[in-house]
């Protein structure tokens, strides 16, 4: 029967040799196994990692730089930990007709008043698309649902050219509704927009942050972007998505939980542009029916811009409006010269020699993911 051995004894024999020429590389190989690791820590740069436990910064840019003494085909990627802040805006003259052939020396950007230097200068083209349609399904609508939903299907089919663009769609009278989540299927766009008549009021696809037990009547259109803001476009996983809302709304809120200030600062803290389309009975003939004010505030504090259609015509020239709008961008970059105080920084974009022309842009960012309040 053999006898079991235990594992040192296997050893044995290498640990009892005691030829010089055994000893002799023992010794080199420890000597290369101690030293080695020593050598080539001295060859690293002095780096202080992060811990563990500690998260990254949430921005954080890639620049691919050459090092000092490096071969010429060597490069080193470093970690810059500072805040891109990245402005989509459009610029139109005097005519309303888009300005398409500016460089980045014609362009001054100011944070707080102060002057930036900018990053870089590019068009929004192949940039993706994040969406959301929120639609007022209140009595004021009714007249003008069904070319609401004929016109929108049109653009839809238009602006969701690229593979990751996506829409969703929102509706609310005194509740917010959840028709269609983020997609690319303008089919399913479509079945949802023509099927929502039935849905309302209804707590299937409800995603009110607010007492839903309240039935007061009122139209809850601050609620709806606001959501369509936290609940929607800031959950895409789309990677440097421009997040926009096309809004069609006669303009008044009359649910109240949340205020028009409210919906503006979520708006800016996700860098989303606002497009309202102020729309209500093709019947009246007065501007009174529209809160012109709300809305006027709504797309000039985001970036966005506000149409006022009468006519069918007028109407679908509104969407067509607003696809051009987000072909004709510009995206400018800077790194911010001021300190990260959590508050809301004001941006202006100008434009020195040529006085005639209208940026539009958002006013202004947070500087960080804050929660504070916005004070008027």
């Amino acid at each position: 029967m053999m006898q079991e051995r235990s594992p040192a004894s296997f050893l044995s024999p290498y640990l009892n040799m005691k030829s010089g020429f055994f000893l002799q590389n023992l010794r080199l190989g420890l000597c290369l196994v101690l030293f080695l690791p020593l050598w080539a820590a001295a060859q690293q740069p002095n780096i202080n990692p992060v811990p563990n436990n500690q998260k990254p910064p949430k921005d954080e840019t890639l620049l691919r730089v050459k090092t000092e003494g490096a071969l010429p085909d060597e490069a080193t990627v470093v970690k810059v930990r500072t805040q891109l802040v990245v402005v989509p805006f459009t610029v139109t003259d005097r005519r309303n007709r888009y300005v398409n052939d500016l460089k980045l020396e014609d362009l001054q950007v100011f944070e707080n008043g102060q002057k930036q230097d900018i990053a870089s200068l590019g068009r929004t083209t192949e940039a993706p698309l994040a969406l959301a349609l929120l639609v007022d399904f209140s009595g004021s609508m009714l007249g003008r649902l069904a070319l609401a939903r004929r016109t929108a299907v049109q653009f839809l089919e238009k602006v969701l050219r690229l593979k990751d663009d996506q829409a969703a769609l929102i509706v609310f009278q005194q509740d917010v509704v959840l028709a269609a989540p983020l997609t690319h299927d303008v089919a399913a766009l479509k079945q949802s927009l023509a099927e929502v008549d039935y849905r309302l009021p209804s707590p299937v696809g409800q995603i009110m942050p607010f007492d839903t037990s309240n039935k007061a009547a009122g139209t809850a259109l601050h609620a709806a972007l606001y959501l369509a803001v936290d609940d929607v476009l800031a959950r895409t996983t789309v990677p440097n998505a421009r997040r926009v809302i096309v809004l069609l709304t006669d303009g008044y809120d009359g649910e109240g939980s949340v205020q028009l200030r409210e919906a503006i600062d979520r708006a800016w803290r996700s860098g989303v542009s606002v497009y309202p389309i102020g729309i209500t009975s093709p019947t009246e003939e007065t501007a009174k029916d529209v809160n012109r004010e709300a809305l006027e505030r709504l797309a000039s504090a985001t970036g966005g811009r506000v149409f006022y259609p009468r006519h069918d015509r007028e109407f679908a020239n509104a969407f067509t409006q607003i696809e051009e709008d987000l072909r004709q961008q510009y995206v400018l970059t800077y790194f911010p010269t001021g300190a990260k105080d959590d508050a809301f920084h004001t941006l202006k974009i100008e434009i020195p020699q040529r006085t005639d022309l209208q940026t539009h842009h958002r006013l202004g960012f947070y500087a960080a993911g804050d929660e504070k309040p916005v004070k008027e």
